[in-house]
């Protein structure tokens, strides 16, 4: 029946949300370590609210993480969460590059020229590792919408005094993007499929037992 192989996908993107949730809280622990230690002198120099920012860019993601792994273990995870989780790597990560158009250091020449943007783009990646073509969608949707506030917060409102916006620049990054999207539906629905061709095929073994 379909809703066994159902379950069975269920089962595998609950555990792939898990092994982001994971992965997520590393990742936030080591940035934060390696962010804070090397500019503490900064939180007295005009450079606490960004820092304050960066912050909770790093712990709401921690926290949500502890929720879903919670869930997961007690097998109450659902797949709101997962869109939830989506959602909050989009905003989360574009809420960090934020804060170096607000703030923008010595170096910064606009959010296409920095290579914190990439970021953006392993977002939008990981939300093919839901099993989930419309999960990976709403993540490619999500990240494309960040990038574009991102870019008008450079023109807008970045007090940066020099912005590196070339020709070759501007059209580097519609490959970029569009090389992550298609790898993000690719991956979720490549990998989907798999899934659905195995646990069928299992069926169809355990109906020949019988």
């Amino acid at each position: 029946p379909m809703h066994v192989v159902d379950r069975l996908i269920q089962g595998a993107a609950f555990r792939s949300e898990a092994a982001v949730s994971a992965a997520r809280i590393v990742f936030c622990v080591g940035f934060g370590v390696r962010f804070f230690g090397t500019s503490v002198s900064d939180w007295t120099s005009g450079g606490g609210l960004r820092h304050s920012t960066l912050l909770f860019a790093m712990i709401a993601p921690i926290a949500f993480s502890v929720v879903v792994l919670y869930k997961f273990r007690k097998g109450t995870l659902g797949w709101r969460w997962l869109a939830a989780s989506v959602l909050l790597d989009a905003v989360l990560s574009t809420t960090g590059l934020a804060s170096n158009v607000v703030y923008p250091g010595s170096l910064y020449r606009g959010t296409l020229a920095s290579p914190d943007t990439a970021g953006l783009l392993i977002v939008m990646m990981a939300a093919g590792l839901r099993l989930s073509v419309r999960l990976a969608l709403l993540g490619v949707i999500a990240n494309s919408v960040g990038l574009l506030a991102l870019v008008a917060g450079d023109w807008m409102i970045s007090p940066a005094p020099e912005l590196e916006y070339s020709l070759g620049t501007i059209l580097i990054w519609p490959v970029f993007v569009l090389g992550a999207a298609a790898f993000a539906l690719l991956s979720a629905w490549r990998t989907r499929a798999l899934a659905v061709h195995g646990a069928t095929g299992s069926l169809r073994v355990e109906r020949g037992r019988k």
